[in-house]
């Protein structure tokens, strides 16, 4: 009896746990997205201005062979690295000398963020 109760524990703190990651993920993340962008100035970003937070790689380097160059661009890319945590990678340039960016960690819990930490800043 005693075995199966401590089971029944693990069970719904491994359950809790799973669904606070989960909900970090699919509410956590655009929310901390949506506040890292205003941070970087760009809640309606100007036009002619490319947001490359989804485009893979091989796309980017395809649109840059077929324009010469690619122009003024932003992105932010977050996901939910532990239960309540949320990553973000941002970064944005304006032009050949002109660009900065990094890594931060928010903390998230239902509408309420708080920057934890910025790591890896870059400025061109």
């Amino acid at each position: 009896m005693r075995l199966k109760r401590k089971s029944i524990v693990w069970v719904v703190i491994v359950l809790c746990f799973a669904v606070l990651w989960v909900a970090t993920g699919f509410f956590g993340a655009p929310a901390i997205r949506t506040v890292q962008l205003h941070e970087m100035g760009l809640d309606s970003p100007r036009t002619g201005t490319l947001d490359i937070s989804y485009m893979s790689e091989n796309g980017l380097r395809q649109r840059a062979m077929k324009e010469g160059k690619l122009g003024p661009w932003f992105e932010c890319r977050t996901f939910a690295c532990f239960p309540l945590i949320v990553r973000a990678k941002y970064g944005s340039k304006e032009g050949p000398a002109a660009g900065s960016g990094g890594v931060a960690y928010y903390f998230w819990c239902f509408g309420l963020s708080y920057r934890l930490r910025d790591v890896g800043t870059w400025v061109l």
